[in-house]
């Protein structure tokens, strides 16, 4: 399982999330640095957990439709692979941010994304992940055909069109240490689909959290307020993580 380290993003500054109430997302307090510069905390990131790959959400594309675009190119040209959430809610969105930051995995994810029908018809690109958005428990989907119907009917039909990858979040645990309450959902979606790779996160708070997203067949486990209070580097991990 690959430990993936968060970056959020608000008016070009690193934030710390909370629990999903993003009016109230304030700069980032780090104990990796004093810099709230998105570089400076990427390389201090990196210099800390020695990650391979970094998760940027960009919350003013998210929430406004505009991305930081010179942040996210300076982020792009590092050595490392990005996964990156900017809020894209179309297939021209999809394509101007591909072009914007070269390289990348994108993501689509439901709570912005307005027609999942195109994109399956389409057929899912090899960059592409899907996030299942959720706020406690319940789906955020924005394309009113998939609205009423239950997750596993959306995530059949996309790995039908070719999703290799997928994200699961629980906004409402980010950032509060509570534990992560979505290793049920990664579980089944592991047994429905044996060769869909499966992220979560938010909510970790301890080792234990790990160990259980690893038991879990989880692929992936996002990891950030760990990170700055310095908890991560107290965890004895194994050799797996």
């Amino acid at each position: 399982m690959q430990i993936i380290p968060v970056v959020d993003l608000r008016h070009g500054v690193v934030v710390r999330a909370v629990a999903g109430r993003r009016a109230e997302y304030r700069p980032v307090s780090s104990c990796l640095t004093e810099s709230t510069h998105p570089l400076d905390v990427v390389n201090a990131i990196q210099t800390a957990t020695g990650c391979r790959t970094l998760y940027v959400a960009d919350l003013d594309g998210i929430l406004e439709q505009s991305p930081n675009l010179s942040v996210l190119r300076d982020i792009a040209g590092l050595e490392i692979e990005l996964i990156l959430d900017a809020g894209v809610r179309d297939l021209a969105g999809l394509a101007a941010l591909r072009g914007a930051v070269g390289d990348s995995r994108l993501v689509v994810a439901t709570e912005t994304w307005t027609d999942f029908s195109a994109l399956i018809a389409h057929g899912i690109p090899q960059d592409v992940l899907v996030s299942l958005d959720l706020q406690s428990g319940l789906l955020q989907v924005v394309d009113h055909d998939y609205r009423r119907m239950p997750s596993q009917a959306l995530v059949a039909d996309l790995v039908d069109a070719g999703l290799r990858e997928i994200i699961v979040l629980d906004v409402a645990v980010v950032g509060t240490g509570d534990g992560v309450p979505t290793l049920t959902v990664c579980q089944a979606l592991k047994r429905s689909h044996s060769g869909l790779s499966v992220i979560t996160g938010g909510g970790v708070h301890s080792a234990q959290c790990v160990q259980a997203a690893r038991s879990a067949g989880v692929d992936g486990l996002l990891i950030a307020s760990a990170l700055h209070d310095g908890r991560f580097q107290t965890w004895d991990l194994g050799h797996e993580a």
